[in-house]
C-alpha cells in the first residue's frame, strides 16, 4: 500500500469528524441544518421561531451549517410531507420535525432546545494563524 492509499479516521469529541488522508487533506461531509422554510430567528407578530433559533446559535458558535430546507409541514400526515427534505429528516430521525442538525461525523441533534444547547457547548474550532 502506497503512502497515498493510507485512510487515516478522526473523529473528534463533537463537531469535527471526516477522514484525514496521507497528504494533508481532509474529506468530510458538511454539516447540516434541516429547517422549515426559513432562518429567521423571530417573526414580528408571531415571536421566536425554533428553526431560526437553532441556526443563529450555531452561527453564534461559529459554525457555518449547510441549510436545507424541509418545506411541508410536520403537523401534517407523513404520506403528505414527501418533500425530499422531510424524507432526509424522517430517515435520520423518525420523525417529521425540524429543526435536525446533521454534524460532519453523521451524528445527529434533534430539536431547536438541543442545538442551540449543543452549539453553545460545541463552538467551532478556529485555526491559529
Amino acid at each position: 500500500m502506497t503512502e497515498s492509499q493510507i485512510l487515516v479516521c478522526v473523529t473528534p469529541a463533537r463537531g469535527g469528524g471526516g477522514a484525514l488522508r496521507a497528504g494533508g487533506g481532509i474529506d468530510s461531509a458538511p454539516m447540516r441544518i434541516y429547517v422549515c422554510w426559513d432562518t429567521a430567528a423571530t417573526y414580528p407578530m408571531l415571536g421566536e421561531h425554533p428553526c431560526g433559533l437553532a441556526y443563529h446559535a450555531l452561527l453564534d458558535a461559529g459554525h457555518d451549517p449547510e441549510v436545507v430546507r424541509a418545506y411541508g409541514w410536520a403537523k401534517l400526515p407523513s404520506a403528505l410531507n414527501f418533500t425530499k427534505g422531510r424524507r432526509e429528516v424522517r430517515e435520520l430521525t423518525g420523525s417529521d420535525e425540524v429543526p435536525v442538525l446533521q454534524l460532519d461525523d453523521g451524528e445527529v441533534v434533534a430539536g431547536s432546545e438541543q442545538i442551540v444547547f449543543w452549539a453553545e457547548a460545541n463552538p467551532a474550532r478556529t485555526s491559529a494563524a
